[in-house]
Parts: C-alpha cells; structure tokens; sequence
C-alpha cells in the first residue's frame, strides 16, 4: 500500500512541476466558465424576441391552416411577422401594405428578422394530393436565434402535418371499412372536420411544468451553473485522459521498465499511477467547485455528499478511460492527439456546452455514451432541482459501471513489457 501511495503521491508533484499545468487546466477552464456563464446567464435571454417573417404565397385554406399553427406555437420569445396582415405584434415594424418582394431580403439582410418562412404557391393543392411540397426557409449569420427560430417552425410543421395525418387516416379507414362517406363530398368534409379538430387540438397550450430554487424560476443549461460544472468537466476529462500519455512516455523512455525491476509488486506501480491521475483530477474538480461557490454564484445544492459521489464516480471513469486508451496507442503523440480528440468529442456530445435538453432525441441518447452526459444530469439534478443522494445514484451507478468496462478492457490488453 505504501508503494501505491508513494507512486501516486510522486506522479501529481510531476504534474504540478510543470507550468502548463497551472495555465491549461486551471487558469483556461476558470476564463471559459466566467465567459460563457455571462453569456448564457438566464438574464440575457430574459428580453430577447426573435422575429420570423412569413410569407404566405399561396393564399389557400391548408397555408391558412399551417399558419394558424405557427402563430400557436409563438411565444414571447419567437415572434411570426405575416406580410399582408395588419394586426402583427408591434415589436415586427411591418405594415399591411409592405410587400415581402421591397422589404423582405433587406430586413433578413440587415439582422431585423432572425429568418424568414415561405410558403409556396402550390402548397395547398399538393397536401391535398399527398405530396410533399418544401417550404422555403432562410436565416441569418447569428448563431443562437436561427436555431430556436427553426425549432419553433418545425414544431408547428410537425404538428401540422400530424393534423393532416389524422384526417387522411380517418377517412380512408371510414370509408374503405365502414362505407361512412359514400361520396367524395362528405368524404372530403369529412376529412376537413378531422383535420380542423386535431389542428385545434394540438393548439392547445401544452402543459408546463416550472422548477423552482428558492422561490426564483430557473432555466436549465443556462449561467455559470452550466458553464462551471460542464467546462469543469471537459478540463477535468483531459487530466484523467492524461494517464494514457504518461504510460506511454514512461514506457518509451524506459522509466516504466525500470520501476518494475523494483522489489514491489507490477500491480502497485500501475496503480500508483492511476490513483494518482484520479487523485488530481479529483483535486482540479474541488477547485472547480470552490471557485463556483466563491466566486461565480453557483449553488452546488443541499447534499454534498450527492456531489461528492458523483465527482468521485466521475473521475473514477475517466481515469478507467485513460488507462484503457494507453493500450491502444503507442506514441506520446498518438495518445496525446488521441486524449484530445476523446475529451474534445465527449464534451459537447456529453452536454459539456450546451444542455442536452436542446438536441434531437437521438442525438440525446448517443450523447450518453459520454461519462460526461452522466455526470451533468446528475449535476443538474443537484444544481436545478435541489437533488439529494439518492437522485444522483442511477449516474453514480453508470459511471461506475464505465469503470468497470473500461478497466477490464485495460487489464485485458495491458502489457508490462
């Protein structure tokens, strides 16, 4: 045990020698976090609107419809701007009279609309024919409003075309196993009063649910509560990875081989090492903490013991990773290209810069294939919803079980010569 301890004590005085130490992976992660926790601070965001322009080409009762929809799914947020209507909200400066053709290009042009959706001539008639005819969207060069512009845009389609599958579904099954409409007209009025209903359905208000910390409405994924526990995460994730290039270089220049001719155990150098790789990066991580709670705001929760669990099952993980990287590269350069590419892949994958809660489903569910997407529901649990231990377990039990998975692929590959 003296020997484990002793290597892993010797293994973070070498790391804290060097002076780019100190600048990558403390002084770079704390300038990030301040920076981007400004950036994304629920303040920022709570006064902005997005405006869309809309232009309706086609002037039939289905463009009707779909614009209907597009103004349900509107909110203080994203705001649809309709040519030809004399009742937009003020903050559009567009009046009835304006045409898309004098004004339109010139005020996606000069950043006074974040897109612009048209809907074309033709529209109309193919839905009614079953077939699909592309709208026309364009957006500017800003990075964050385009995004929840479309989003909100391709809900509405969505929900549009649900409606429209609905009231082709019933019909067909009404009269092709009932003989309900025998003929096409009540067919087809048929198929307008589906499709009308669960138009009007689906432009219900959905049902929302608010998470509150101390009588104060919290957005998730926003402020330094993201940004501290996210780029904490990333930089901590290329310290752990770093095991894989030190192997590798105590290997190549000999200093592995030489320590095994000590009258110790194999197994007591190696994990040596490995204690001390997981060691620092636990120590890098409480510094992360500390900071955030010092100095940025953040409220890491009522049970630190929670915290605790997961940024030592975390750690835990991406210490298993690096090991198991070292017995695939054979270079510093490869494992060093390698630990870089890994952390820089499994950050934003994970949830390390933006929340989750943003990307397609699928995409989602691949980012949990990162220890990081585990450990930031965790810590959102924590920092959002007031989580206790108990919350937390299921990504302690998963980063473990990384562990797990990454150690035994490490054992078994892993040569002492």
């Amino acid at each position: 045990m003296k020997t484990i301890l002793n290597t892993a004590r010797l293994y973070i005085y070498l790391t804290v020698q060097q002076s780019e130490t100190w600048i990558l992976l403390l002084v770079v992660p704390v300038i990030m976090m301040v920076v981007l926790g400004l950036a994304i601070n629920q303040d920022a965001f709570a006064d902005v609107t997005i405006l869309v322009d809309v232009v309706d080409e086609d002037q039939t009762e289905l463009s009707a419809a779909l614009l209907a929809q597009l103004e349900g799914v509107q909110g203080d947020t994203v705001v649809f701007c309709w040519y030809g209507a004399d009742d937009n909200d003020d903050a559009c400066n567009l009046k009835a009279k304006d045409s898309f053709s004098k004004v339109g290009t010139d005020r996606l042009k000069e950043g006074d609309v974040a897109a612009t959706l048209i809907i074309p001539q033709g529209f109309g008639a193919a839905i009614e024919q079953g077939q699909a005819i592309p709208l026309t969207y364009r957006s500017n060069d800003q990075f964050n409003s385009p995004t929840v512009a479309k989003t909100t845009i391709e809900t509405a389609i969505s929900q549009f075309s649900g409606s429209i599958l609905i009231a082709d579904i019933g019909t067909r099954v009404g009269a092709e196993d009932f003989n309900a409409y025998p003929t096409d007209e009540e067919r087809q009025a048929a198929y307008e009063s589906l499709r009308t209903n669960a138009q009007n359905q689906m432009l219900q208000p959905a049902v929302t649910v608010k998470r509150q910390s101390s009588g104060e409405a919290i957005v998730v994924g926003l402020g330094t509560r993201q940004s501290v526990s996210g780029i904490g995460s990333m930089f901590v994730l290329f310290t752990l990875l770093g095991v894989a290039q030190t192997m590798v270089v105590e290997r190549q220049q000999g200093t592995l081989q030489r320590l095994f001719t000590l009258p110790v155990p194999r197994f007591n150098i190696i994990t040596g090492k490995i204690l001390g790789a997981f060691s620092f990066g636990v120590l890098q991580f409480v510094v992360f903490i500390l900071i955030g709670l010092l100095f940025l705001d953040v409220d890491w929760g009522k049970d630190y013991l929670a915290v605790a669990a997961l940024v030592l099952a975390y750690c835990w993980s991406g210490t298993a990773l690096g090991f198991a990287m070292s017995t695939f590269v054979k270079t510093p350069e490869q494992a060093a290209g390698a630990s870089n590419f890994l952390a820089m892949m499994l950050a934003p994958l994970g949830g390390a810069w933006w929340p989750l809660d943003i990307v397609p489903d699928f995409m989602r569910v691949a980012g949990h294939i990162s220890p990081i997407a585990w450990v930031m529901d965790g810590f959102n649990e924590l920092l959002y919803y007031n989580g206790t231990l108990v919350d937390v377990l299921p990504m302690v039990g998963v980063l473990l079980g990384m562990s797990v998975l990454f150690i035994g692929v490490a054992v078994q590959r892993f040569k002492y010569e």
